[in-house]
This record gives C-alpha cells, structure tokens and sequence, in this order.
C-alpha cells in the first residue's frame, strides 16, 4: 500500500470516527433523562344529614312534627301547627358545601297549609304555599370551608291557619275550601290527615371562583 493509499485510509478512519461520535452525542442529547418526584394532597369530603340514612332521604309525616295541643283528636286540622328541623353538617370538610333539598310532596296537602323556615335561629319571615316552593327559594345554600361552625341548622315550620284572608268574603270563601278539604271532597286531597313528604339533601362540593 502506498502512501497515498495510507493517508486516504487515515482520513477515512477519521471520518467514521467523527461520525460515531457524533451519533453517540446526538443520542445523548435526546435520550438524557431527568427524574424527579411530584406530590398532591386531596382535600378532605365531609358531608352528612344527621340522624338521616346513608341515602339522605327522609320520609316525614305532619302528625308525628306537630304541636300536639294544636291537633283535634290527634289529627290535623285548620289552627294546627308544628316544626320539624334538619341539620346539615360539614365539619372537617376542607371545600366549599354547596347543598340543596329536593321536596316530593304526596299531593294530599291542604291548600291552605304553609311553609317557613328558620336558618340558624332566624327567620325569614317569608310564607309558602307548597313545600316544594320553599326548597326551591330558601333550602339551598353554601356551608364554607373558613366557616368557624360548620353546621347548618334548618327549621321547618308549617301550619295550617285557623283562618285565611283578610275581610269577611275572603276569609268564608277559605273556609270553604278548609271545609272542602277535611270533608275528603276535593280531588287530590281525600286523605289529608295522612299528608305526608319525601326530602333529599344533596351536597357537592361549591365550584372554586377566583
């Protein structure tokens, strides 16, 4: 082999050299790993109807919440009245509650029977005339996770007024009805002193605002 071969030999050598060096770099430019380690924690669920099922739905007859001096032989009847309460409890919820109560009534309710509510002790002054247009405007709201007592403490107070309206055609014309109803005459109403209503409390977590 001459020289010149030599020298063109060298330079190739040099070349594959240079190109699997090259190879190696590049490789381990795009293999190079970096591990590293992430950690989140959850934010902690509470939320419970006391003394309510697992299901949170309650069945609730009038009789058994009324003020028993305001029942005529044990029944209900136009100046009857009485209350029932539903405590909600988030302590040690780390989110936000929001909570709403769905109401299913029988469709045997007196039409001039009435519902408010007690949030915390306090009124709101406000009269319904189903339980389920109560739960729409007033059952509803948020138990917050910086709240210092996580308890919401609603009462239900319904009655049934002695007397309806406010003049003397008005108030006969609701006697009637009152009549009507405690007769079993009207259609939808036949077993009135039986008047009775499913509640459901549902809690989701509140969406987070900024």
């Amino acid at each position: 082999m001459d020289k010149k071969q030599k020298t063109l030999l060298v330079s190739i050598l040099i070349v594959l050299i240079l190109i699997v060096v090259l190879i190696g770099y590049t490789f381990a430019k795009y293999y190079s790993n970096y591990n590293g380690q992430a950690s989140a924690q959850i934010a902690k669920w509470n939320f419970k109807v006391t003394d309510w099922s697992t299901e949170q739905t309650e069945q609730i007859s009038l009789l058994n919440t009324a003020n028993v001096v305001s029942l005529e032989d044990g029944k209900i009847a136009p100046g009857a009245s009485g209350q029932f309460e539903i405590e909600l409890d988030a302590t040690g919820s780390e989110v936000d509650v929001k909570y709403y109560i769905e109401a299913i009534e029988s469709g045997n309710k007196p039409s001039n029977l009435l519902f408010s509510v007690n949030k915390n002790g306090v009124a709101s002054g406000v009269q319904y005339a189903s339980l389920q247009e109560l739960a729409e405007a007033e059952l509803l709201g948020v138990i917050g996770k910086s709240t210092e007592r996580k308890i919401e403490n609603l009462q239900i107070v319904w009655n049934w007024p002695y007397e309806t309206g406010d003049n003397i055609e008005t108030i006969t014309a609701e006697d009637g009805e009152d009549t009507e109803a405690g007769t079993g005459n009207v259609e939808g109403q036949e077993n009135v002193f039986d008047y009775s209503f499913t509640l459901k409390v549902v809690g989701t977590q509140a969406k987070i605002t900024t």
